[in-house]
């Protein structure tokens, strides 16, 4: 087994913002950690408590907020601060995905001696209400080879860094209206966009250049692992393209925001919270719609996974 199996310098972060009280979010993540801890893996969540709310996660770190906005990249900078020191690395993993390999771990604490970022997966699989069949599949994003961006390649779920390199440059933190982890993967591999792309909408362009024009890692992908993504609602709900729509303005994105006591953006103007949170309201993450099941190939796990439609329903 060798003795780097024992060495634990990773820090596993999550972030957590639920605007709707989402039951399947808070559910996927209670199992997710589960997993992680019986593994003994070292495991930090920051959970941003809206106004009038209590915390849906007991031991997470909190604070507090009352704008509806995408605040992964800023939670994860607030969470890296709490962070113990001796932890030299950060995997960032996103509250919903199952690896196949148990030592994945440990290949990407390995992979990071020699990189910056790691992306610790080759293959993702999303799966359906049931958790048992899979809907879609996509390769790493750092296996594309081509200049431009391509969407066929996942650029998200979860992303591994150096703590140093994470601190000098880390993700792109202005992504509110989400495709954080496009726009972020995409400047540290220097992928073009084309014109169809419409993830990066004018109020944040300036912002994404600088972003951009920063050094790109040594940056890889953990050959072979599999993870598979555990269902909160219908992908045509996420509205992809159009919600960035609600950010095409002149109005610089810096001038759209302003930070509270606790470090967490707020919308100088209400109009966007107001706009943003119908938003949340139509991604309806604890659909159950038949339409939601694709009968195509059984999910692989070396363990079974026994969470189920019912579970979520009744925890």
């Amino acid at each position: 087994m060798g003795i780097w199996f024992s060495k634990h310098d990773m820090a596993i972060c999550f972030v957590i913002f639920n605007p709707m009280q989402t039951k399947r979010i808070i559910m996927n993540y209670l199992y997710v950690v589960n997993r992680l801890r019986c593994q003994g893996l070292p495991v930090f969540t920051i959970e941003l408590v809206f106004e009038g709310r209590e915390p849906e996660i007991p031991d997470a770190f909190h604070v507090k907020g009352n704008s509806h906005m995408f605040h992964k990249e800023r939670l994860c900078r607030l969470l890296e601060k709490k962070v113990p020191s001796r932890y030299t690395k950060l995997a960032f993993l996103d509250s919903d995905i199952l690896f196949d390999d148990a030592s994945w771990y440990y290949s990407t604490s390995r992979l990071l001696d020699t990189h910056d970022v790691v992306q610790p997966f080759e293959t993702a699989h999303w799966l359906d209400l049931t958790y048992t069949e899979k809907q879609l599949s996509r390769d790493s994003i750092v296996k594309l080879k081509e200049t431009e961006y391509n969407s066929k390649y996942h650029p998200g779920f979860a992303w591994c860094m150096r703590r140093e390199w994470y601190n000098k440059i880390g993700f792109f933190d202005y992504a509110v209206s989400g495709s954080g982890d496009a726009l972020s993967s995409a400047g540290w591999l220097k992928k073009t966009f084309n014109s169809k792309f419409k993830s990066c909408p004018t109020s944040l362009k300036d912002e994404y250049i600088a972003f951009y024009d920063k050094p790109a890692p040594r940056i890889a992908f953990l050959s072979g692992t599999i993870i598979s993504h555990l269902y909160h609602g219908a992908r045509a709900n996420r509205q992809y393209v159009t919600r960035h729509e609600l950010l095409e303005t002149n109005t610089p994105i810096t001038k759209l925001l302003k930070i509270n006591s606790d470090g967490v953006y707020e919308w100088v103007d209400s109009d966007l919270n107001f706009k943003f949170l119908d938003y949340f309201k139509n991604r309806n993450d604890d659909d159950l719609s038949l339409e939601s099941v694709t009968p195509i190939v059984l999910a692989n796990f070396k363990e079974p996974l026994k969470l189920n439609s019912d579970t979520v329903l009744t925890s």
